[in-house]
């Protein structure tokens, strides 16, 4: 399993370095990169957010469905998911895994339509 936060270094070092004045102009703007686990690649979302131009990275990752920061998760559940989830206390162990994880846990709901 890959670790989604090394990702991230090529990112922040860009940003820390267009903040040293006029540095700013002469970088390219960097695409908005999330990592994604492979298993998502089955919903209607991941295609969505590359058309609106985010980077996607997959990752078979062990906590979340989507890593947006090195301190951001996000657990997204379809309705039918979300009830199996509850009845089966799935989702208690997953919200338990986010916030040991990660500073920022997000539960994403997906409706239909």
């Amino acid at each position: 399993t890959s670790n989604p936060n090394d990702l991230w270094l090529d990112v922040y070092s860009a940003n820390a370095l267009s903040r040293v004045g006029g540095l700013s102009r002469r970088l390219k703007p960097v695409p908005c990169q999330l990592v994604v686990d492979v298993r998502e690649f089955m919903s209607e979302l991941p295609a969505v957010l590359h058309q609106q131009g985010f980077k996607l990275t997959p990752v078979t990752l062990e906590v979340g469905d989507y890593v947006l920061s090195p301190e951001i998760v996000v657990e997204r559940k379809a309705l039918p998911d979300l009830f199996s989830s509850l009845g089966s206390g799935r989702l208690y162990h997953q919200a338990e895994a986010m916030t040991k994880s990660y500073k920022t846990p997000i539960l994403l709901i997906e409706f239909d339509g």
